[in-house]
Formats: structure tokens, sequence, C-alpha cells
């Protein structure tokens, strides 16, 4: 999408769906900080899944809400 800014992270160690916050940290034995912090940044998120054994987590992001000047994102 125009003038938005795209991250994705791919995980190559499994195609299980991501788990957020506290059962991350419980059942994974993981922070579980990196979902939370996605979904508090991005205007739009979600996990892709593939080709096997990977997924890929994307984030939109609009670099002027975030605060960032023009140009610069």
């Amino acid at each position: 999408m125009p003038g938005r800014l795209c991250v994705e992270v791919t995980d190559t160690r499994g195609d299980r769906a991501p788990v957020r916050g506290r059962l991350a940290a419980e059942v994974l034995g993981e922070s579980g900080y990196g979902l939370p912090l996605v979904g508090e940044l991005a205007d739009r998120w979600g996990v892709r899944q593939g080709p096997v054994p990977c997924k890929t987590v994307w984030a939109e992001l609009d670099p002027v809400a975030v605060g960032w000047p023009s140009g610069q994102a």
C-alpha cells in the first residue's frame, strides 16, 4: 500500500501460529512481547503460513501516524 511501511519476519523453525503474551512465556519459554508490540504499532498485521516449515508475520505501519518525518520511513 503506498505511503505505508511493511515489515516481515520469517520464522524457519516451524509453521505453528505465533502465540501472544503470557501464554508464550509459559508454554513456549519465550518472552511473548513481540506480538503485543506489533499489535500496538501496526495498522494491520497478520501471519502467512508456508512454505512448510516456515511462517511469516507481517505488519503495515503508517510512518506519519507513528511520527516519523515524511520520507524517512
